[in-house]
C-alpha cells in the first residue's frame, strides 16, 4: 500500500511538472520544434517524450531571448533568417497550391514527360578484383537468364561481404538511369538483362552488378507523371508569386 503510494506521487509529480512546464510554452511551438530539429510528431511522443521536448524548446528560447539584444546587428543572423523565411514560406505556399486532374492533364498533354530508363540490379560485394573476376566466370558459364539469376543469388548470399546481401540475395531493385552517378552511367550504358559489369569502390572493394533486366525509356503514363506534374505546377506558382513580391529595387548590381 505504502508502494502504491510513493509511485502514485511520483506520477503525480512528473505530471505536475510537464503541467508547469507547458504553461511556460506554446505548444503549437514545441510541435514545430519537435517536427524541424527531430522530424518527429509531438503528438506521437509519451508523457517522458513530451516533456523532454517542452524542456528543451523552453531552454533553446531562455537562449535566445538572451542573446536577441546582442545578436541583433549579426551579419550571419541577419542573412540565415531571410533565407528561413523564404524558404519556409516558400513550403507552405505551394502546399495551398493543388491542381485539378484537369489542371494536371493540360500540363502533361503540352509536356509528355517521359520515364527514365531503368535498370533492374542485383550486387555482390567482395574484397580483391580476383575473387570478383572468379565469380564473374562462374556466373557467366551459365547461359539462361534465370539459372544465372539464380546462381547469383546463391553467391550473393555466400560470397558477398555486405551484411544485407545475405538477406536479400544481392537484391538493389530498378534504378532509374538519371539517378545514377555519371560513372555508374558510363558502365551500364549499351548493356541489358543477363549483362554483368565489374567496378571498384575505392577502400572497400569490388562490387560485382548483375542487370536483371533493363527498361529504356519511354512517355510516362499520366498516372506515372502525376507526381512530377504537382511538382511542376507549384514550382511555377512559386515562381510567379516571387515575381510579384520582388521589386525593381532588388534587381542584381550591375
Amino acid at each position: 500500500m505504502k508502494l502504491n503510494k510513493i509511485v502514485l506521487s511520483v506520477a503525480l509529480l512528473s505530471s505536475f511538472a510537464f503541467s508547469t512546464e507547458q504553461s511556460k510554452v506554446n505548444m503549437d511551438e514545441v510541435a514545430s520544434y519537435a517536427a524541424q530539429k527531430y522530424r518527429v510528431s509531438l503528438d506521437a511522443q509519451n508523457d517522458q517524450g513530451r516533456t523532454q521536448l517542452v524542456n528543451e524548446y523552453l531552454q533553446t528560447s531562455q537562449v535566445a531571448d538572451a542573446l536577441a539584444s546582442s545578436m541583433k546587428d549579426d551579419i550571419d543572423l541577419k542573412v540565415v533568417t531571410k533565407l528561413f523565411t523564404v524558404d519556409i514560406w516558400a513550403k507552405k505556399f505551394m502546399q495551398t497550391i493543388n491542381p485539378t486532374d484537369e489542371d494536371l492533364k493540360k500540363v502533361y498533354d503540352a509536356e509528355k514527360p517521359k520515364a527514365s530508363s531503368k535498370y533492374n540490379l542485383r550486387t555482390i560485394l567482395v574484397k580483391e578484383e580476383a575473387i570478383a573476376d572468379k565469380l564473374i566466370k562462374q556466373i557467366s558459364q551459365i547461359k539462361d537468364i534465370a539459372k544465372q539469376t539464380t546462381k547469383f543469388k546463391e553467391l550473393a548470399k555466400s560470397e558477398s561481404i555486405d551484411p544485407s546481401a545475405k538477406t536479400t540475395e544481392g537484391e538493389i531493385g530498378f534504378v532509374e538511369t538519371n539517378k545514377l552517378d555519371q560513372n555508374m552511367q558510363t558502365l551500364l550504358k549499351g548493356k541489358k538483362g543477363g549483362d554483368l559489369v565489374k567496378l571498384n569502390i575505392p577502400q572497400v572493394g569490388w562490387q560485382i552488378l548483375l542487370i536483371e533486366e533493363y527498361q529504356p525509356e519511354k512517355i510516362a503514363t499520366f498516372e506515372e507523371s502525376k507526381s512530377l506534374l504537382i511538382g511542376a505546377i507549384r514550382q511555377s506558382a512559386l515562381k510567379n508569386e516571387i515575381n510579384k513580391l520582388v521589386t525593381p529595387q532588388t534587381s542584381p548590381i550591375k
